[in-house]
């Protein structure tokens, strides 16, 4: 009876939650993110920009691979403010700039990282 009402637990509870991959904070004497230029680029650039930058403060969060976003990173010089690339579908991936440390760290500490990440979004757009 233990064992069928702690895996009764298991399958009520919710599975939204996402899974950080990589974390880590490098000096600032080991980034290029002073020197990038993001004028007059347009998404697919910016993000192979930002991606080909070392940022002192970079995150990944694997949320899902059939919901969208099914990923997300962040990227900051700064530690207060950075980047948002989210991974929407196999094929389209949308950066925002100027995203906060606290909005990520929001994202991060959701129980629904997916409701958490569309309300960036929205007030993104």
């Amino acid at each position: 009876m233990k064992i069928y009402l702690t895996v009764l637990a298991v399958f009520l509870t919710p599975v939204l939650y996402g899974q950080v991959e990589h974390n880590f904070t490098m000096g600032p004497n080991n980034t290029t993110c002073d020197s990038l230029d993001t004028q007059d680029m347009d998404n697919a650039q910016l993000i192979e920009e930002v991606r080909n930058t070392k940022f002192r403060y970079q995150e990944q969060l694997k949320i899902s691979r059939y919901k969208s976003p099914r990923q997300l990173w962040f990227y900051s010089c700064d530690g207060k403010t950075g980047y948002l690339v989210a991974k929407e579908t196999e094929d389209e991936e949308i950066i925002y700039p100027n995203v906060s440390i606290g909005d990520w760290n929001e994202l991060l500490e959701s129980t629904d990282p997916i409701l958490a990440y569309k309300r960036i979004k929205d007030s993104m757009e």
